[in-house]
C-alpha cells in the first residue's frame, strides 16, 4: 500500500473493480496461481490509487493545480501562455491566481523551477550545458547560461565540475520580477 501512496483508511467512491473482484474470485475457485492473484490486487491497488489521487485533486485550488500542471510540464517546453490554456483561463487572470497563492508570478516559478531542473541534471547526468538548456526550451544557451549564474553564482559548467568533484554548490538566489515567461 505504501508504493501506491495510500495509508490508513482509503475511502473512495468512484473505483470500478468489479471485474478484478470477479477476476480473483474466478481464480481462487478453480485453483489460483500466486503470480495471477497477485496482479489482480496490484490493478486493485493501482485503481483505488488513482480513483484517490483523483478525489485529492479534486480539492485541489486552482493554484495548486495550476502549479502541479507546471511541475509535471516543466521539461516540456511550458510558458505562463500554455498554462493559461490549459486551464482555459485568460492569462491575466490564471497569473493573478497564482500569485496571489504563491506571491511569484507563474513565470518566476516556471523560471525557478527550470533552473532547479538543470542544475539537479547538472550534478546527476553526462549532459552537456547546451543539452540541457535546449531540453528546458532555451533556444539561445549564453542567455540560459546567464539566468543560471544570477540564480546560483556560478555559471552550470563550473556547477557541473564542482558538483561532480564533490565540492558544495551555491544555493539559488531570489529571482526578481521576470518579463517573459519560461
Amino acid at each position: 500500500m505504501a508504493a501506491f501512496h495510500l495509508s490508513g483508511n482509503v475511502t473512495v467512491t468512484h473505483a470500478d473493480i468489479s471485474r478484478m473482484f470477479e477476476a480473483i474470485h474466478k481464480s481462487l475457485s478453480t485453483g489460483y496461481r500466486t503470480e495471477e492473484l497477485a496482479q489482480q490486487l496490484l490493478r486493485i491497488f493501482f485503481c483505488i490509487s488513482e480513483a484517490a489521487a483523483t478525489k485529492e485533486g479534486a480539492r485541489l485550488s486552482l493554484a495548486e493545480r495550476i502549479h502541479q500542471y507546471i511541475d509535471k510540464n516543466i521539461g516540456h517546453g511550458i510558458t505562463s501562455a500554455k498554462v493559461a490554456e490549459h486551464f482555459q483561463l485568460s492569462p491575466i487572470y490564471a497569473a493573478r491566481v497564482f500569485k496571489a497563492h504563491y506571491l511569484l508570478t507563474i513565470a518566476q516559478y516556471i523560471q525557478n523551477s527550470k533552473l532547479n531542473l538543470a542544475a539537479q541534471l547538472l550534478r546527476s547526468s553526462d549532459l552537456s550545458v547546451g543539452d540541457i538548456s535546449d531540453y528546458l526550451g532555451y533556444c539561445n544557451d549564453n542567455y540560459f547560461s546567464r539566468l543560471f549564474k544570477s540564480y546560483y553564482g556560478i555559471s552550470p559548467k563550473q556547477y557541473q565540475m564542482r558538483s561532480r568533484d564533490g565540492l558544495p554548490c551555491n544555493t539559488p538566489k531570489e529571482i526578481p520580477s521576470a518579463g517573459k515567461s519560461g
